[in-house]
């Protein structure tokens, strides 16, 4: 979180440390890492979102996950950008995953890994040929 802060401070090309410039830094970190459409999209697909889904999701903090999900409970729209909706499309099956191994009360950083580790091995099995139709 602090780096994702600190590279905000760069990309915004801050000059001071005031308040204003923090609260920039804080909301580029948030987004970095929790994206607004992301976020809004899980509550879309998925129902009401906690911040113990964010820490498991996105590997944050429950500081930064409760921060962030009080943040959104205050927002009335959402920007649909088409950047935001390829980071979404990206987040999608990792996050479909979660809720589904909570609802099957299994754990669900040992099946990301098996998934990774399947992913892995099928890129690999393809560049080698082993499969006639890879993606």
């Amino acid at each position: 979180w602090t780096l994702g802060h600190e590279v905000g401070h760069i990309y915004l090309n801050h000059q001071n440390d005031d308040d204003i410039e923090e609260i920039e830094a804080h909301y580029f970190a948030s987004q970095l890492f929790m994206p607004d459409y992301s976020i809004y999209m899980i509550a879309r697909e998925h129902g009401k979102v906690t911040s113990k889904d964010l820490v498991e999701l996105f590997g944050v903090s429950e500081t930064a996950a409760y921060k962030r999900i009080c943040t959104m409970n205050k927002r009335t729209c959402f920007c649909a950008s088409k950047q935001a909706k390829e980071i979404w499309d990206v987040q999608k099956e990792r996050v479909d995953m979660y809720f589904e191994c909570q609802r099957e009360g299994s754990n669900f950083r040992n099946t990301l890994f098996f998934w990774r580790s399947m992913k892995a091995d099928y890129k690999r099995e393809c560049q080698l040929g082993m499969y006639s139709r890879c993606y």
